[in-house]
């Protein structure tokens, strides 16, 4: 199905001044959670504001841990400063019976003897306090890498866990306002569809579309961009589609995207220079208009590439799917 991004920016322009406040909202709550994350292209397992939770962890644990440190080091003076002070005294008594000799400048020998021995024993005593301070250094380290390891594998795991069941949720029930903004008008009450819809069916879908994007993007950034795009329709099906199992979601993705992955890439592309434009606006033009439009945008490829228009009529033939509850929910059929 040919489109073209004239006619896409077009329908989307339409839908923004029809809902203006409504789709500006649901993108401001969007950035928000995102801390600031394009989450217009997918999700972010880790997000700002994740990073600062774990600079605050961070910091509340590194001073417990000098406390710790301080008090141990008081414990080993305490029982270190009774042995030192016998054996101080025991070292004066020696110094008080053998007394050091006067060296006159006859005694050259017995003088660079008495001031070698005297560096010798200097060096030893340094040599034995940085051995000591070494191995409390090791030990600090190791146990403050050690915490601070666990740290960030615990916020990361939230971090994973808050996108995964809360937030990709949160996005398909986005995608399904904005459709219907394309349409004609939507209800912010539409964020929570997906909550009561197939709630695990959306969950495990949207999880395992990003596991496929990122193993492929460990493959270099190409093959990860190419499959992001190739899952580019994810959402919107669900949005439509909540009881559609998920192999046949990525599949039909997978089919509507066949020719179109390149078109999509540039679509992205066109909107370089408006996301420029938050720079110098303190990103209120990304809030109050950027947003909105590109998201806007990818709704109204959707209806495009499924064929259907701002009345709701259907150019494909849909596929009704029987759901656990024994409602019908629409699906597509072979002709995508």
């Amino acid at each position: 199905m040919k489109w073209t991004r004239k006619e896409l920016k077009e329908r989307a322009k339409a839908a923004l001044k029809r809902n203006y406040w409504k789709v500006v909202f649901v993108s401001f709550i969007f950035i928000f959670l995102s801390g600031g994350a394009n989450f217009s292209s997918g999700s972010s397992w880790v997000n700002n504001g994740s990073g600062e939770k774990a600079n605050e962890l961070v910091v509340i644990e590194t001073d417990a841990l000098e406390e710790e440190w301080s008090q141990q080091e008081e414990w080993d003076h305490k029982e270190e400063e009774a042995p030192e002070e016998e054996t101080s005294r025991k070292e004066e008594g020696i110094r008080e019976e053998k007394k050091a000799p006067e060296l006159t400048d006859g005694d050259g020998p017995k003088r660079k003897a008495f001031i070698s021995d005297m560096i010798a024993r200097m060096g030893d005593g340094l040599e034995h306090s940085f051995r000591r301070l070494e191995q409390k250094n090791i030990a600090v380290i190791v146990s403050f890498a050690v915490m601070l390891i666990v740290i960030i594998v615990v916020v990361l795991f939230i971090a994973i866990a808050v996108d995964v069941f809360l937030l990709n949720p949160l996005w398909i029930g986005a995608q399904r306002f904005l459709l219907k903004c394309v349409d004609d008008r939507g209800n912010i009450s539409e964020l929570g569809y997906t909550f009561d819809h197939h709630y695990l069916n959306g969950v495990k879908t949207a999880f395992l579309r990003d596991l496929h994007v990122l193993l492929w993007a460990l493959l270099f950034i190409i093959p990860g961009i190419y499959k992001k795009y190739q899952y580019y329709m994810v959402e919107f099906i669900l949005a439509e589609n909540p009881a559609l199992p998920c192999g046949e979601v990525l599949k039909y993705s997978r089919e509507m995207m066949e020719g179109h992955k390149w078109n999509a890439f540039v679509l992205d592309l066109s909107f370089i220079l408006w996301h420029m434009l938050s720079f110098f606006t303190c990103g209120l033009s990304e809030i109050f208009f950027v947003r909105p439009y590109v998201n806007l945008t990818r709704a109204a490829l959707y209806r495009e590439l499924t064929g259907q228009r701002s009345n709701g009529a259907a150019y494909i033939e849909m596929r009704p799917e029987e759901d656990p509850t024994g409602q019908r929910s629409g699906g597509f059929g072979n002709g995508i």
